[in-house]
């Protein structure tokens, strides 16, 4: 009888732990997070396009989110984030390349990001250990987003190392 119940109990952890990465991996889920994260609701825009390669234990990868937000009613809080051009230091950080066999390229050729000439942008760094004796950060964790007021698209990357 002792087996039976321990059999069951780990039927229903199993059942409600596939259940609930189901209801994370939901695009409204990401959409949401994405959200919080810049401080945007973005319930009416839709990915389009993205890619997550955290993974390991200690999480590293980089996400990508191309949003559609053609049917954004509000665009008030995204007028609030800076306006495009990216300033000089943030470009020094989004513009560290990452290599495979085949080649070199930064976040703004592997995910091709057009160059937005009508936009904004929010940048948030988690990072704050930096060597000052190498002059160099110890690792990058930031999110970037870039907002496309022509084509009413968000670009959302984000870099944990």
């Amino acid at each position: 009888m002792k087996n039976f119940y321990i059999i069951w109990s780990f039927i229903f952890i199993l059942i409600a732990f596939i259940l609930t990465i189901d209801m994370l991996n939901k695009p409204g889920t990401k959409i949401k997070k994405i959200g919080e994260i810049a401080g945007v609701n973005l319930y009416e825009c839709k990915i389009i396009y993205n890619n997550d390669t955290h993974g390991g234990f200690h999480g590293d990868g980089e996400y990508f989110a191309k949003l559609d937000c053609s049917s954004l009613k509000n665009y008030s809080a995204i007028l609030k984030w800076n306006k495009l051009p990216l300033n000089e230091d943030i470009k020094k950080e989004i513009l560290v390349e990452s290599c495979s066999i085949e080649k070199c390229t930064n976040v703004l050729e592997r995910y091709n990001i057009p160059n937005i000439k009508n936009g904004y942008y929010y940048f948030i760094d988690r990072n704050s250990t930096y060597d000052k004796e190498l002059n160099i950060k110890i690792y990058y964790n930031y999110s970037l987003f870039l907002f496309d007021e022509d084509n009413k698209s968000i670009y959302y990357y984000e870099l944990d190392t």
